[in-house]
């Protein structure tokens, strides 16, 4: 582990993106980003803290000379308790950055203030493995907060079954179905989106996806300096053996979790919610 992947393992999480800060300001820049600005937007399950980390590391920086931001909550906590589809920051971030994490939907990211020489890309994953993902995060495990909490609250007393089931329907409620179907279709309408596979990101080829995604983004960074970026943020090298679990998306090598929750009733109640999203978003029964 090199020294930055030491002190962000040790430095308080309130603290981390102010270490960042300092890390990038102390970084002398060798080469620049192709383009003026990056958006790295996402739905919950993607994987985005550890983009985020990427991104945010010093030795990026250095071949990118774009600050990196945290857009998780677009400009505010209390955005946290707004639902995605609403989430918006029509002002938009300022020019030579590279905001991570924007849960956002495609439509507020149009009407974004944006420089004309951006690019973006979305992290999408098998919508079946998110509600799963979403349900064992959100009741089990999940840092608490107050959404996470009043949702506890409401899932307590349910069986597992019962949970997947209703998060199928908030997936759908909230728009989060139509959302990641959005953001699959832009990448049609406009070339500066990209649209990677969650998939893809924690497989086998890890690595050489995070090569496309950085060369999606116009960032000439070399290749042994993106591995060792690549490696200094693996789950064992960044948290704690008591939260490793929380990051072991990283390692997981394509094991999906959603046939041991679908039976024939919770298959057919996603269908119901969810018609022909599965297949609208690449993946198949």
């Amino acid at each position: 582990m090199n020294i930055i992947g030491m002190l962000r393992r040790v430095i308080p999480s309130q603290y981390k993106d102010t270490f960042v800060s300092l890390a990038t300001r102390l970084t002398p820049v060798k080469a620049r980003a192709g383009y003026t600005n990056i958006y790295h937007c996402c739905v919950y399950r993607t994987g985005s803290q550890w983009i985020r980390r990427i991104f945010s590391d010093p030795r990026v920086y250095c071949w990118s000379g774009l600050k990196p931001i945290n857009g998780a909550s677009l400009g505010g906590n209390a955005m946290n308790r707004i639902p995605v589809i609403d989430r918006a920051k029509p002002e938009g971030f300022p020019p030579k950055t590279a905001v991570t994490g924007m849960f956002i939907s495609y439509n507020n990211f149009q009407k974004m203030k944006k420089p004309e020489n951006y690019s973006a890309f979305f992290v999408i994953r098998d919508p079946r493995e998110l509600v799963v993902s979403w349900y064992l995060s959100t009741r089990y495990t999940h840092v608490k907060n107050q959404g996470v909490e009043s949702l506890r609250k409401h899932m307590a007393g349910m069986t597992d079954k019962e949970g997947v089931m209703f998060s199928i329907e908030h997936w759908r409620s909230t728009y989060l179905f139509n959302l990641l179907l959005e953001w699959k279709q832009a990448e049609n309408i406009d070339k500066r989106i990209k649209i990677f596979s969650f998939e893809d990101l924690t497989g086998d080829n890890s690595f050489f996806v995070l090569k496309k995604v950085f060369s999606h983004c116009r960032i000439a960074i070399p290749d042994n300096k993106l591995e060792s970026v690549y490696e200094s943020h693996l789950p064992q090298n960044i948290v704690s053996d008591k939260k490793f679990n929380k990051y072991s998306f990283a390692l997981r090598k394509n094991n999906l979790k959603w046939p041991d929750y679908f039976d024939n009733e919770v298959k057919d109640h996603f269908i119901n919610n969810a018609p022909t999203l599965v297949e609208d978003l690449g993946y198949h029964w």
